[in-house]
């Protein structure tokens, strides 16, 4: 899938290691989505200068942060108080955990759970996010901490809106894997265990758990586009998006 690793997607910053740009996927209809529209992306508390300058100058005027409240208070976003751009704190899963049913062994299965329960029980953050992200202006980047669970499940619904196959929006996600092994390594917390992308990407990121999510939204929604509905987005915040994603 060479459009995954097209150069322009990963943008090399000093002091972030997941950021990625949507645009460059083939979608079903024979379209391509557009560059430098909808930044992914890990956490922005660590940013060098050179670091949000190179932002600023890729167009970035849109920053939402969808990190807890704790995240966002122990580590702020350095953007927070910029008049750059606009910035928004909003908090995609809140500051109580889901309860906790079974234990769930498989990682893919834990992980796709936990997605699949934002989805179900956050609607009325998932919408603000969503129409926070319509209405610009752009290019909109959106975060949270390793730029792999809560930004994934919000980039599958805005791939899976323009006909993005499921297939590549399964890789985009599990493309953290390389994206982020070297940083994770760095960290105290890591597990030793863990050396490879492929380890990460096992543990972390597998590909099956997103292709879970997508079932759960296809069966339970009609898809992205039903989901938007569902979470209060009318035809003008889904044409939007649509219209900012797509060549």
């Amino acid at each position: 899938m060479d459009e995954l690793f097209d150069p322009k997607r990963h943008l090399g910053l000093e002091e972030a290691h997941n950021v990625r740009d949507l645009g460059g996927y083939k979608t079903r209809s024979g379209g391509v989505t557009q560059w430098g529209r909808f930044l992914r992306a890990d956490t922005m508390h660590r940013l060098t200068e050179a670091d949000q300058a190179a932002l600023l100058d890729y167009g970035v005027r849109t920053v939402v942060d969808l990190r807890r409240t704790d995240e966002n208070v122990a580590e702020p976003d350095v953007f927070a108080q910029s008049a750059a751009v606009a910035f928004h704190h909003l908090n995609m899963i809140g500051d109580e955990m889901l309860e906790v049913g079974r234990v769930i062994v498989d990682p893919a299965r834990r992980i796709a759970h936990d997605y699949c329960g934002w989805l179900d029980q956050y609607q009325e953050m998932m919408g603000r996010i969503l129409g926070t992200l319509a209405a610009g202006p752009l290019v909109a980047l959106y975060h949270c901490a390793a730029g792999k669970d809560r930004t994934g499940v919000v980039s599958a619904l805005l791939l899976g809106l323009v006909g993005v196959p499921e297939e590549t929006i399964v890789a985009d996600y599990s493309l953290t894997a390389r994206c982020a092994i070297e940083d994770y390594r760095k960290t105290p917390t890591a597990n030793p265990a863990i050396l490879t992308w492929e380890d990460y990407q096992r543990d972390f990121c597998p590909p099956e758990t997103m292709q879970m999510v997508l079932d759960h939204l296809v069966q339970n929604y009609g898809g992205s586009e039903g989901y938007m509905r569902t979470v209060g987005l009318g035809e003008e915040a889904i044409g939007r998006l649509r219209d900012s994603l797509l060549v």
